[in-house]
């Protein structure tokens, strides 16, 4: 597999797939790179890898959407489009759902948050009340002058 990476040939890993694929026809992650590597010089036989990847692993979504996108090269669209919309009503998320519910430490943080602007606001009122003062004392001092 190296090779292949390095030569940047799928010709070296092809056989060695075929001798995996033979022993365990269901391999998944051999049958997986099978149909990658084959997605542009046998799109029919990627094809077939990827069909029997969704029988076996029918929650896997990316398995319909690779083949979409082979059925989208061999411009026959309709079967990408029915791949793709199973993709998109699988993940749909109903608006409903979101409940909004915070994890243990979103919770502390809005409770260190909400200290943090109590002290702070406590320090603002005050530092603006000694200012308040501090100028009353100067408007005194100057008509006692």
């Amino acid at each position: 597999m190296i090779e292949v990476f390095r030569k940047n040939s799928s010709e070296v890993a092809l056989p060695h797939l075929e001798k995996i694929l033979q022993k365990d026809s269901v391999h998944r992650y051999a049958l997986q790179l099978y149909a990658f590597l084959q997605f542009k010089n046998n799109p029919l036989q990627s094809l077939k890898s990827l069909n029997t990847l969704i029988r076996h692993y029918p929650t896997n979504l990316m398995y319909p959407y690779l083949r979409g996108l082979i059925y989208t090269e061999m411009k026959q669209y309709e079967k990408a489009f029915n791949d793709f919309q199973k993709i998109l009503q699988a993940t749909q998320v109903d608006e409903n759902r979101f409940c909004g519910q915070q994890t243990p430490m979103d919770k502390r943080i809005d409770i260190q948050y909400a200290g943090y602007t109590r002290a702070h606001l406590k320090l603002t009122i005050t530092i603006l009340f000694l200012l308040t003062c501090w100028n009353k004392r100067i408007r005194l001092i100057r008509y006692a002058t």
